[in-house]
C-alpha cells in the first residue's frame, strides 16, 4: 500500500508563498489559493510584491473594455453599446468554448514517444 502523502503546514505554505510573491500580505483565505499558483508567472507591483501576472493583465484588460464601452456608450447610445457589449460576450464564450475544444483534443491524444 503506497504511503500517504503528509499534508503541508500552514507555516510551509506561508515560506513557499513569501518566496515566490514576496512580502505580500496572506490571510488563512488567500493561503491556499497563493500557494497552488505560486508556480505561475508574476509581475512586480508597485507596492512592493509580486502579483499573480494573469491578475494584473485581467484588470488593465477589464478597466480598458469598461473605458471602451463607457465611450462607446457616452457616443453612439445605449443602444449600440448593448450591440458591442453582447457581441463581445460572444467572442468570449467562443474562446472558452475553443479552449475546451482543445483540451478534449489534448486528452485524447496518445503520449508521443521517440521509441521506434
Amino acid at each position: 500500500m503506497p504511503a500517504k502523502p503528509q499534508a503541508i503546514s500552514a507555516k510551509a505554505k506561508r515560506e513557499a508563498v513569501a518566496e515566490a510573491f514576496g512580502n505580500i500580505p496572506v490571510d488563512s483565505e488567500n493561503l491556499n489559493f497563493l500557494y497552488s499558483r505560486r508556480h505561475l508567472a508574476t509581475a512586480v507591483e508597485e507596492r512592493g510584491w509580486r502579483e499573480l501576472q494573469y491578475i494584473v493583465e485581467l484588470d488593465e484588460l477589464e478597466q480598458h473594455v469598461l473605458t471602451v464601452l463607457d465611450r462607446i456608450r457616452g457616443r453612439d447610445g445605449t443602444k449600440i453599446f448593448k450591440e458591442v457589449a453582447d457581441r463581445l460576450a460572444d467572442s468570449i464564450a467562443a474562446s472558452i468554448e475553443i479552449a475546451r475544444d482543445y483540451d478534449k483534443i489534448d486528452a485524447a491524444r496518445p503520449l508521443i514517444t521517440n521509441e521506434r
